[in-house]
Order: structure tokens, then C-alpha cells, then sequence
């Protein structure tokens, strides 16, 4: 049994941050003046136009978990051992993907096409921050769904992280109605519009939400990583 959530929001509903988006860029400390007057100045352009999109699937049927993976939805994943560790005691499972939306997308392909490559840069940024609070704040709803029914939540976990291979990517959207908040996928598995995210929360009455291991992953690149990383 399944049931499904979707809604738009406003970019000023969600809390993107300046010094989030500064962190993407490679800042350790606070930018030009000239720099954050720029960024003030996209954002407000970014207002006017993008309308982020997010939802989920609640898959309510008991998943069968294993060591390094988990079966629900008639799909099999094999998400890891890390990922694995993570959803032991999980009743349900929601499946979920958020985007910028193509506005979004429209935006860096003008700055791209215009060579304004710094404003280009910058626009990623703004969209990968933004696609970021998407997922906090669908994570959020799922939250306050799992403690209406006296459950926790685990971590959200994306293909392409902690060991789970990005071609399950296609796997997971197999669980989602077809274009889902206007997402598409490639025959890669990359999804568009570019700034998006997808992936699994679990639910239980024994979950309960813990930070990520970082000591337990090998991937130096990750957004999440705690800590110094690699280069």
C-alpha cells in the first residue's frame, strides 16, 4: 500500500543561505562585499522566477532488509552495508525527489549562453542550495508524518552516496509516478532539471534519526562529509 505527497513552494519558504551557497563556491570565510552584493541580486531574480517542486511515496507495506540492502515496492536495492546498518528497524519507507525546477535550470543556461561564467558559477550554487532545503524541508514533512503514527525517522539517502550505486537511481523512480514533480531521468540516471535530489527515509517506532558516520564512508566529495576532506 502506498500513498503519495507533492507540493510547490516559494523560494522564500525555504531558508537558502547566503553562506551555504558561499560554502559551494569554495569560500572559507566571508566573500568580496562586490561578491555578496551579486549574490543578493540573483536571489531576487531567483525569487521572481523559480518555483521549487518536492514530494514523496509512502511505501507502508514492511520492507525486507538486509545486511547490505533493502526490498520494497516489488524493487530490490542494494544500497550497502552503510546504508544498510542505518535502516535496521524501518516499518515503512518513503521514497522521495525534489528539484529547483526547470526555472531554475533556465536561469544558468542564460547566464551560460550571455559567458557570464561567474554568474553561471554562482547560479549553481543557488540551485544546488536551494534543491538542498527542498529535501530538508520534505524530510521535515515525513518527520512530522512518521510522529503522527508514534515513529521515528532515519537519514535520507540518495543513490550515488554512502555505497548505493547511481544506477539504482532508475530502480527508485520505478516507485514514483511518471515525471514526478517534473523530474525526468537519463539513460545515465541523471535526473533533470540538474538541481535535484531523490532518495529513501525510513520509519519505525525504534528509528531514530542519527548523524551521518562519516568514518564508515569512503566517499571524500560527500556533501554531508564531517570534517576535514580530501582534495
Amino acid at each position: 500500500m502506498r500513498s503519495s505527497v507533492i507540493i510547490s513552494m516559494s523560494c522564500g519558504e525555504l531558508p537558502v543561505s547566503a553562506e551555504g551557497i558561499f560554502r559551494s563556491m569554495g569560500y572559507k570565510s566571508d566573500p568580496p562585499e562586490h561578491i555578496a552584493e551579486s549574490l543578493e541580486g540573483l536571489l531576487k531574480e531567483v525569487g521572481r522566477r523559480v518555483v521549487p517542486q518536492a514530494g514523496y511515496v509512502l511505501y507502508e507495506d514492511p520492507p525486507v532488509l538486509e545486511q547490505a540492502g533493502v526490498s520494497f515496492g516489488g524493487q530490490d536495492f542494494r544500497t550497502g552495508k552503510v546504508i544498510g546498518k542505518y535502516l535496521e528497524g524501518v516499518g515503512k519507507i518513503a521514497v522521495f525527489a525534489v528539484t529547483a525546477g526547470e526555472a531554475m535550470q533556465e536561469l544558468i543556461r542564460e547566464a551560460s549562453e550571455s559567458g557570464d561564467v561567474f554568474n553561471q558559477f554562482m547560479l549553481d550554487a543557488v540551485g544546488s542550495e536551494i534543491a538542498e532545503c527542498a529535501a530538508d524541508k520534505i524530510e521535515a514533512l515525513i518527520r512530522a508524518e512518521a510522529q503522527g503514527d508514534g515513529m521515528g525517522i532515519t537519514n535520507r539517502f540518495s543513490p550515488g552516496y554512502c555505497g548505493w550505486h547511481v544506477r539504482e537511481q532508475k530502480k527508485l523512480f520505478a516507485l514514483l509516478p511518471d515525471q514526478f514533480c517534473g523530474i525526468t531521468l537519463s539513460e545515465s540516471s541523471l535526473m533533470y532539471p540538474l538541481k535535484s535530489v531523490s532518495g529513501i527515509i525510513g520509519m519505525g517506532p525504534q528509528v531514530v534519526r542519527r548523524e551521518y558516520n562519516c568514518e564508515l564512508c569512503e566517499d571524500s566529495k560527500c556533501l554531508r562529509r564531517k570534517g576535514p576532506r580530501e582534495p
